[in-house]
């Protein structure tokens, strides 16, 4: 798999759920949006692994509703990373969400984190 440093503008990378697709439409995102990170691609491939890592090694109750993550580079050697969420009407669930992104990703409580709503 390509490191987000390697990656050519407009490409992107997907992990997700097994039966989410990534796409507003699926059934599992439709009251949902994401969390986006950016940051330099050359400083995105360690964020990028932990958030997999994360993902993969943690306790299914810790990252309740959270369908997917995607990698993509953009403009100007930027590299946003999107955690899609199944809820963003539950703010309780969001603000456990949000943690868990600063705790996997080691990032300071005062790191910008947007947020968007899908709206089909």
């Amino acid at each position: 798999m390509k490191r987000p440093s390697e990656l050519n503008e407009s490409m992107s990378i997907y992990f997700f759920r097994d039966g989410i697709t990534p796409t507003w439409e699926d059934a599992s995102n439709k009251n949902g949006g994401s969390f986006i990170l950016r940051f330099e691609k050359s400083k995105c491939d360690k964020i990028w692994e932990d958030v997999l890592l994360s993902l993969i090694g943690s306790q299914p109750d810790s990252i309740k509703g959270i369908n997917g993550v995607r990698v993509k580079a953009r403009r100007d050697n930027i590299a946003e990373i999107d955690i899609w969420v199944n809820d963003v009407y539950d703010h309780e669930l969001l603000e456990i969400q949000r943690e868990w992104i600063l705790q996997s990703c080691a990032l300071n409580e005062d790191t910008t984190i947007e947020a968007t709503v899908f709206s089909n």
